[in-house]
């Protein structure tokens, strides 16, 4: 996660208390505010394993988990690890979704960089 998040690599190797490993046993993290199923998403998206299951593929994705996701990217500064796929969720959910009338889509589009559909839903 290191090469994946400049927040991740200073947190488990710039001093902080999560990047002491213990003497013996596993190396374990605490994010105590973060979504297991979402971390989860991420890390196989970050490392490429799409041979692991998923709760559902990363080519078709709810909006709450999308807008959670991003959440996620924006507070360890990863929104690059899903890029690859966010033209295509913006674009099913601009079929169904008014950017308008949904702040969390609204969110979305900002955090995945789609400036033409946030400045017109802005405006």
């Amino acid at each position: 996660m290191a090469r994946a998040s400049p927040v991740w690599k200073k947190m488990l190797f710039g001093g902080f208390a999560e990047s002491k490993p213990p003497k013996e046993g596993d190396w374990i993290v605490a994010l105590p505010d973060d979504l297991p199923e979402v971390a989860r998403t991420l890390l196989v998206i970050a490392h490429g394993r799409f041979d692991l299951e998923l709760r559902q593929s990363p080519c078709h994705i709810s909006l709450e988990e999308l807008y959670k996701i991003s959440i996620m990217t924006d507070k360890y500064d990863m929104t690059h690890i899903p890029m690859p796929w966010a033209p295509k969720w913006l674009e099913e959910f601009r079929l169904y979704y008014d950017f308008k009338s949904h702040l969390e889509l609204l969110w979305v589009a900002w955090e995945l960089g789609d400036k033409k559909r946030f400045v017109s839903a802005a405006s």
